[in-house]
């Protein structure tokens, strides 16, 4: 089975399996979904098609987020917080992300179910971490935090293109 056609029919069994509404790579070999409010997962095959990315942004960047990044990135180390994730800087959104690169091969929808599962899981975590910081460094708690519930499938919105 192709790589693409593999991950479609992970996909597909994933919603199926949580209850959501279909959802697949596009043209590009992307896909994304909303979650709990405003968060995106997207994902996308390598240009060689052998590896899936996951992609969820944490935080904006600005002079909040570069006062707090160490403490985020030590809090990380050695992985183990991140379930083997990478936290990142995309440059063009300007944003924070966490990324999950995994091969293609090998993967089952058990396998796909859990890595996305934990992937979100994860997001949720680091964004409550965050959040948490962020209140330390700031004298005035904000009126719009709130820590996130853990991952509900009835949460899980499709982005349609």
């Amino acid at each position: 089975m192709e790589p693409k056609q593999r991950i479609n029919t992970l996909l597909k069994e994933f919603s199926q399996l949580n209850g959501l509404p279909e959802f697949q790579l596009n043209d590009e070999n992307v896909c994304g979904f909303q979650y709990i409010e405003d968060n995106l997962i997207t994902l996308f095959l390598t240009d060689d098609q052998n590896q899936l990315v996951l992609l969820g942004e944490l935080a904006p960047i600005d002079d909040a987020i570069n006062s707090i990044l160490v403490r985020l990135l030590e809090y990380s180390f050695p992985g183990l917080r991140t379930k083997g994730a990478a936290i990142n800087v995309n440059p063009d959104e300007n944003t924070l992300v966490l990324s999950f690169v995994r091969d293609v091969e090998g993967l089952t929808a058990q396998l796909f179910s859990n890595i996305l599962k934990n992937f979100i899981e994860t997001i949720l975590h680091l964004k409550t971490v965050i959040k948490d910081y962020l209140q330390e460094a700031s004298p005035t708690p904000s009126i719009h935090d709130h820590r996130e519930t853990p991952f509900s499938s009835n949460e899980l919105q499709m982005i349609r293109g």
